[in-house]
């Protein structure tokens, strides 16, 4: 079974070019031969045919579609379109991923039935916990059970329970991480009393700024000069992040009447 992840949202141009030409039976082909990284070259022809051949005769295939919602509402005919054709073809299974709000649309269209995830349950956050960690010893099941007792009891609410998605689990884990650092250096782990949205909050933005910082820019830390750079564009990110996160929460009626006019326009650019 020849299995083809398509993060769509990562194909964006080919679906511009859709929308300026049209579409037909090659374009889907090709976006699958991007997506699944098809070598393509004078010398190398078998990856190329075998994939073709797998694609137009045996149809021993899965795509697994994800990001839809987020193209959708600039390329709705032409998201539809693809996965027209994609129907039509002898592929085997198609899978779809997308947020709540495009399930009737993909039902009606393509007759379909639909699947909802179900939120984890404690064993299941404690279990993702111990494989995010990846360590063993009474003192990671101590740990895990200690963060899922302070997500239930100071970040829940009526509605629906926080670290119920895979996210909010991994954004604990990275969170909690630093204790498990503390005991393998100290041999002790005084597990944290309390937890709220402010300190969940900072330690999220610190993880994106170190991705961002070590990760993305290659900046080398132990440098005089990276650190004089380092204050001056933490305050641009963080500033950035405060942007959006007030075109996220607030009503466009209640974000007109904040003075300063520049944050929508730095929000939207952020984002």
């Amino acid at each position: 079974m020849w299995i083809v992840r398509v993060n769509i949202k990562n194909y964006t141009s080919i679906l511009h070019e859709i929308k300026t030409n049209g579409f037909d039976e090659n374009g889907a082909l090709k976006l699958l031969h991007e997506a699944a990284q098809i070598k393509e070259s004078d010398s190398v022809q078998l990856e190329k045919e075998l994939f073709n051949y797998i694609y137009n005769s045996t149809g021993n295939m899965a795509v697994l579609i994800d990001g839809v919602d987020e193209v959708g509402s600039h390329y709705p005919g032409e998201i539809i379109h693809f996965l027209r054709i994609l129907m039509k073809t002898k592929i085997r299974k198609i899978w779809i991923t997308s947020r709540i709000f495009m399930k009737g649309q993909l039902e009606q269209e393509f007759q379909c039935q639909s699947y909802s995830m179900i939120p984890f349950s404690v064993e299941d956050h404690k279990s993702f916990l111990l494989k995010f960690w990846n360590q063993k010893g009474d003192y990671v099941k101590d740990l895990a059970d200690r963060v899922v007792e302070l997500s239930y009891k100071y970040l829940s609410d009526r509605v629906k329970t926080f670290m119920g998605i895979p996210l909010q689990g991994m954004l604990m884990a990275e969170m909690f991480e630093e204790y498990l650092k503390q005991y393998s250096t100290s041999r002790k782990m005084k597990l944290p009393e309390s937890i709220n949205h402010v300190i969940l909050y900072d330690s999220y933005v610190n993880k994106k700024w170190d991705i961002y910082l070590v990760e993305k820019r290659k900046v080398d830390r132990t440098k005089e000069v990276s650190l004089t750079y380092e204050k001056f564009q933490r305050a641009f990110f963080l500033d950035n992040h405060k942007a959006a996160a007030l075109l996220a929460i607030l009503s466009t009626q209640h974000f007109g009447k904040i003075n300063d006019k520049n944050i929508e326009r730095k929000a939207a650019d952020f984002v």
